[in-house]
């Protein structure tokens, strides 16, 4: 599972897309997971959520995380016949979210 931190992004999302900046480090990690060029993951679906508290709606519940909705993206990248879903905390984090493990989204 990826778990990925940087600073600030320099572009500002639509409401309708993720920032470029935080869609390619989300393809780089896909591509760097799957052994790929970047040039071979494409981005199949994007979309705002609101996760219900800092595990973004994926990760395993371990102490059991405060409630307190954080903003982010659901983007959902594909390479040949593999796809993963990455869920991110604003335009900063993001984690790649096991099929299995998909909380709720609120």
């Amino acid at each position: 599972m990826a778990d990925v931190q940087s600073s600030a992004p320099d572009s500002q999302p639509s409401a309708s897309q993720a920032p470029s900046d935080l869609v390619a480090r989300i393809v780089a990690a896909a591509a760097r997971s799957w052994g790929t060029s970047p040039s071979q993951v494409a981005v199949t679906g994007m979309a705002r959520r609101t996760w219900p508290d800092a595990r973004l709606g994926c990760l395993p519940d371990r102490r059991g995380a405060e409630p307190s909705p954080i903003g982010g993206w659901e983007v959902v990248v594909q390479a040949g016949t593999r796809a993963a879903t990455f869920h991110t905390e604003g335009d900063r984090r993001f984690v790649e979210c096991p099929a299995k493990r998909r909380g709720p989204i609120i």
